[in-house]
């Protein structure tokens, strides 16, 4: 059995675009979108159905088994558009209830190798959009992987809090190395710099920008059991003092 779900209508209309473009349809021509939620084991949780009504009276329709935001617009493309409103109860929109929009466009070079576009934007009553951009880059074999990504936020000095003209700029390259099924090393690099307000000095956030390195080993006991040991080396970019420290960790999963 199948409850019928309206989704969101950036989605359909995205949606409804591309199968006209792609199918080349007229202005005559129709397309519906529905998105159904499967009630029932064993069926997919969530189904959309396209349907396009041709000026001929002829009805074409196919099913895909995702959400309308998780099409695929081709084998090597895949986006995923979102607009939300809060992270659950604890968590609610801000209080002039603007919503946070945005997508992510993911390609495939190949089996191996993988391209990453991040971005969202988020209106303030009292500043500027608060926007976060990620590009990702990333390739991954059977016993190693190693990524890179850019990320920038502006307009704000966290994820939550919109400040006009504070900005963020972060770098991180991170791999992993597995010895065999128990041990692997690893290995991360962080950079992280804010820019200089006007009428100030020094940049927004001076005491905290600088770099990260973390190098370290973990060991798989058992499926439920991993032991990680982790040095990390902060280098503050306007400070003289750095910071060391030494991490372990047990992880108990049942």
């Amino acid at each position: 059995m199948f409850e019928r779900k309206r989704p969101n209508r950036t989605f359909t209309e995205n949606l409804k675009r591309i199968v006209g473009d792609h199918f080349g349809l007229s202005e005559d021509d129709y397309v519906s979108i529905s998105e159904l939620n499967c009630l029932e084991d064993g069926c997919p949780s969530k189904e959309t159905v396209v349907s396009i009504h041709l000026s001929s009276g002829e009805t074409k329709s196919f099913k895909v088994q995702k959400s309308v935001s998780e099409i695929k617009l081709s084998d090597k493309l895949t986006t995923n558009i979102f607009a939300l409103n809060g992270e659950g109860y604890k968590n609610l929109q801000d209080f002039d209830g603007n919503q946070r929009v945005g997508l992510n466009l993911i390609y495939a070079v190949s089996d191996s190798v993988n391209l990453k576009f991040y971005y969202d934007t988020q209106e303030s009553a009292n500043s500027e959009s608060l926007n976060n951009i990620g590009v990702f880059a990333g390739y991954k074999s059977e016993n190693y992987s190693i990524g890179a990504e850019y990320n920038k936020m502006e307009n704000g000095t966290t994820y939550k809090t919109p400040i006009d003209n504070h900005n963020l700029n972060g770098i991180s390259i991170y791999n992993r190395y597995s010895i065999n099924d128990k041990y692997e090393i690893f290995a991360r690099y962080d950079q992280i710099s804010s820019n200089v307000v006007d009428g100030a000095t020094t940049s927004w956030n001076y005491d905290d920008d600088g770099s990260l390195i973390i190098i370290g080993t973990q060991y798989k006991a058992n499926d439920g059991v991993k032991f990680s040991l982790n040095g990390r080396s902060f280098s503050y970019e306007n400070l003289d003092n750095n910071l060391f420290e030494v991490y372990f960790n047990v992880e108990f999963k049942l």
